[in-house]
């Protein structure tokens, strides 16, 4: 059965560029906050310092009941 691309969004049957243009906008964010410089090439270059340290800001990170459960941490 066919498409009727006319019905279909362009970014609903692409969520890879949508996924581009969030991290794009969210480090541009994170430069402008930061007071970084601000380059669009530098997006997903591993090379590049600033945007390593938007990975290290944005990076998961364990919470503190995490120790409490592991049993690093004793309550007193």
């Amino acid at each position: 059965m066919a498409i009727n691309y006319k019905e279909v969004s362009y970014f609903q049957t692409r969520p890879e560029v949508v996924k581009i243009f969030d991290d794009l906008e969210a480090y541009h964010n994170f430069c402008r906050m930061e007071m970084l410089e601000f380059n669009e090439a530098h997006l997903y270059n591993n090379k590049n310092d600033n945007w390593n340290k938007y990975l290290w800001a944005t990076r998961q990170r364990k919470g503190r009941n995490d120790y409490a459960k592991k049993g690093r941490i004793r309550h007193q």
